[in-house]
């Protein structure tokens, strides 16, 4: 998680300005278990973290504990695709 917010502070000066807001805090924290149609069975935690300037709004982080089979399962997988975006 340090990775991906370092990196986006990094790269985008809006994404450094809204979390400088301090608009997000820790909401819930819990576990959810899926069914993966490639990997199988997964157990992820589910944080979620409301955004205070936009009520009802919530950005929800799922995440697999280090070394264990979900986390094996998710690395099978690969990263995620990210879509190109043009520079302005």
């Amino acid at each position: 998680m340090r990775q991906v917010l370092t990196e986006l502070l990094d790269t985008s000066a809006e994404f450094a300005e809204l979390w400088g807001r301090r608009d997000a805090r820790g909401k819930t924290l819990e576990r959810k278990r899926f069914m993966h149609s490639e990997v199988g069975p997964l157990t992820l935690t589910m944080q979620t973290f409301g955004v205070r300037s936009a009520p009802g709004q919530e950005l929800v982080v799922h995440h697999a504990e280090p070394a264990s089979p979900s986390a094996e399962a998710l690395a099978l997988l690969g990263p995620p695709a990210a879509p190109s975006v043009p520079e302005s």
